[in-house]
This record gives C-alpha cells, structure tokens and sequence, in this order.
C-alpha cells in the first residue's frame, strides 16, 4: 500500500501567558497569541490581558498589605 503524497504543512505559533507584560504592539508585529491569567486580590479578581490597567490592582494592594495576592 502507498501512502498519498501529500505536502504536509507543518505552523508554529508563539504563546506567552499575560505576565510576560509585552507590549501590545510587539505582540502584533509578531504575531505572539497570550494566555490571559487570573489576578486575584482578596476576593478580587481581574482577567490579565494586554492593555490591562494596573492602578487598581496596585491601590487595592497598598490600602491592604495583608490581603492574599495571587496569579492562575
């Protein structure tokens, strides 16, 4: 039996998850997909994606140092 000669095509992609913290115009330019993680402050959670705004996160942080930070 013969098998059919088919080219395969073989594709790449490059995945980072959100706390690489690249800039969003680098991973348009090179085509980079990201993995969004879960920052949870207390019980506060915001979606990382690029562009997200930080200020909220930090404020929350400095008002409670003793609250649970964590990253999934």
């Amino acid at each position: 039996m013969t098998m059919p000669n088919h080219r395969i095509q073989q594709r790449t992609a490059i995945l980072t998850d959100s706390a690489a913290g690249l800039p969003p115009a680098l991973l348009t330019r090179h085509s980079i997909h990201v993995a969004p993680m879960t920052i949870r402050v207390g019980d506060d959670e915001t979606i990382d994606v690029p562009g997200t705004n930080y200020a909220g996160i930090y404020d929350a942080v400095r008002r409670n140092p003793e609250v649970p930070v964590a990253l999934s």
